[in-house]
């Protein structure tokens, strides 16, 4: 139980060692630091030199017990507090990274996606490229999609896409599966629009956002490919504002 702990706080970001103490502080409940280093086994100069950080981070408290100073953790809480504090300042710093990156490609890429991995990779990354609001370009056969797909993905892609408010726009083969898409597309952010009958049913999919043009197959393999260049990315934009104009509206 205490390694599965000690592992799940070095996965937070604590060290190994600061894991340790303050998983021994908890068992001690209040000692001082001679007390955590024999309880930790890690030396006591390291012991002193790494509890003024915890202090400061708000992790550990320390009181004053016959002149002698004493640790002790008064809300295991703080470990979700600091670590919201780290995700806040990520989220606050990522638009200037995401800035840095873009001005960054300045070469066309080739991206590869195969197997299961790769098709996670494939219907994850507009997810994290978009922002609230924009809108995703995608053609596919929504009842291969719903077949062929790993069960997971299927399930997760729809509820994410929407909790991040991003707006898909689908040309989509007629079938039972992409109709029933149809009629929740209102609170799905959905617009969809149908080929004619006769052209059959994709079995691959195509997907339209940033400044990347994705294709991969729905068969089991997966295979599939990502061009990341503003210019054949807006080339594919016009294609499929184009073909979209041109079909009904449902």
């Amino acid at each position: 139980m205490k390694q599965n702990l000690k592992n799940s706080l070095a996965s937070l970001g604590f060290s190994e060692k600061s894991a340790a103490i303050y998983l021994g502080l908890l068992e001690l409940g209040q000692a001082s630091a001679s007390e955590l280093a024999h309880r930790s086994k890690i030396k006591r100069t390291t012991v002193y030199n790494l509890l003024p950080e915890l202090v400061s981070q708000g992790l550990v408290r320390s009181t004053l017990n016959r002149g002698r100073a004493e640790y002790f953790i008064e809300d295991t809480s703080e470990v979700r507090r600091l670590f919201e504090e780290k995700l806040k300042l990520a989220n606050f710093i990522l638009p200037e990274l995401a800035q840095a990156h873009r001005k960054s490609q300045k070469s066309t890429r080739l991206l590869s996606y195969s197997g299961e991995q790769g098709v996670r990779n494939f219907f994850s990354d507009p997810l994290r490229q978009l922002k609230r609001g924009e809108t995703l370009r995608e053609i596919i056969g929504p009842h291969t999609f719903y077949s062929n797909l790993p069960k997971d993905i299927s399930e997760s892609f729809i509820p994410e896409r929407i909790r991040k408010g991003i707006h898909i726009k689908i040309i989509a083969s007629p079938s039972v599966t992409s109709l029933a898409l149809a009629k929740t597309a209102t609170e799905e952010l959905r617009q969809i629009r149908f080929t004619a009958p006769k052209m059959g049913g994709f079995h691959a999919a195509t997907l339209l956002y940033g400044n990347r043009v994705a294709y991969i197959s729905l068969q089991r393999d997966y295979a599939g490919v990502c061009i990341e260049d503003e210019t054949i990315a807006n080339l594919q934009r016009e294609i499929f504002d184009t073909l979209w104009e041109s079909l009904p509206r449902k």
